[in-house]
């Protein structure tokens, strides 16, 4: 089952690389442990610990940062510097 998900994974990051940006893309796997451990909480009610709360929040922030940054930068194609 594990190997399964992991394989399942792994092929659907590739996928989402040769669809669309690696930026939007990696934050979506980026997201991940922060969204698990939310419903970790929730679900089976476990306790977060103040650091792990913190590294959640910071990568939440990291990747808010990230994505408004690509967000204002022009896109460059690597035809532009072909002349």
């Amino acid at each position: 089952m594990a190997l399964g998900v992991t394989v399942s994974a792994t092929l659907l990051l590739y996928y989402m690389i040769g669809k669309g940006k690696l930026t939007n893309t990696t934050s979506i796997f980026y997201c991940v442990p922060p969204f698990t451990a939310v419903l970790d909480f929730f679900i089976f009610k476990h306790t977060l610990s103040l650091i792990a709360f913190i590294g959640m929040v910071l990568i939440i922030l990291g990747m808010i940062m990230i994505n408004q940054k690509a967000v204002h930068q022009p896109i460059h194609h690597q035809s532009d510097h072909m002349s």
